[in-house]
């Protein structure tokens, strides 16, 4: 489990993208790849940010959606049912080496709640987690944590930012 991590907009979702577009598609390293987004915020088309309410992510939401991703059609148990579902998909990672994103998870009760699910799926398997928090207390996590910008190419990205607004 490796987690990327650093403050908001600074670029957490593109680089786990890249990487597992690097991983998956150009050096085959994986049989098949997922993406879970853990996002507590959604774009409201009236031109603002709305808050989602409750988890933003729970055990049965990543297990659904990655056994949607991950497995094929058909294979979602009706009626759901959380473990013989976490069962099917355990299997199959364990055969299938397979590299899942978990972008935004961004509390450390999301983290914790899913935590456990993760290390038990794990192993071919990897997992990318993308997060404002970070994991460093977590002995099974390597975290990398991105630096902010400097003063002077903070600076700089201002500039080059405002420049063609104002010449308009």
């Amino acid at each position: 489990i490796v987690s990327i991590e650093g403050i908001g907009g600074i670029g957490k979702t593109a680089i786990a993208f890249q990487l597992a577009r690097r991983l998956v598609v150009d050096m085959a390293v994986f049989g098949a790849s997922a993406w879970v987004s853990a996002q507590q915020q959604r774009f409201h088309p009236g031109g603002f940010i709305q808050s989602v309410d409750g988890p933003a992510l729970t055990q049965a939401d990543l297990v659904e959606a990655l056994v949607l991703q991950l497995l094929p059609a058909g294979a979602l148990p009706v009626p759901f049912s959380i473990e013989q579902a976490l069962n099917s998909l355990e299997t199959h990672l364990r055969q299938t080496a397979c590299l899942v994103v978990v972008d935004n998870l961004e509390t450390f009760a999301d983290a914790d709640a899913l935590l456990p699910t993760l290390r038990r799926l794990a192993g071919p398997s990897k997992f990318i987690l993308t997060s404002r928090q970070s994991l460093q207390a977590e002995p099974d996590v390597f975290c990398y944590p991105l630096p902010g910008l400097s003063e002077q190419d903070a600076l700089q990205l201002v500039r080059a930012e405002a420049q063609p607004r104002f010449l308009d």
